[in-house]
């Protein structure tokens, strides 16, 4: 967990040093140009971001079906001994 946090990090520095070049490069052929790369790059960053909640959301679900498994398999069990001893 932690080196991909550690990854997700330096793909983030990379990305924003890309974004600040192309920037840069935009700047260079008039306002225009860096105004719809601005856009063009705060369309990206939504896109990466939903992304990312989606996958968030995705690691919760999966996390609370498996506790949900766990806990029926808990209950069977127990409800199975019971039985048997009783």
């Amino acid at each position: 967990m932690v080196e991909k946090a550690e990854v997700q990090k330096q793909q983030d520095a990379t990305c924003k040093a890309n974004n600040k070049a192309s920037l840069a490069e935009a700047k260079k052929h008039g306002r225009e140009a860096y105004e719809a790369e601005k856009a063009h790059i705060a369309q990206e960053n939504m896109v990466i971001n939903e992304a990312r909640k989606q996958e968030r959301l995705q690691q919760v679900a999966a996390k609370q079906l498996e506790k949900a498994q766990k806990a029926k398999a808990r209950k069977v069990h127990t409800m199975s001994a019971y039985i048997y001893c009783s």
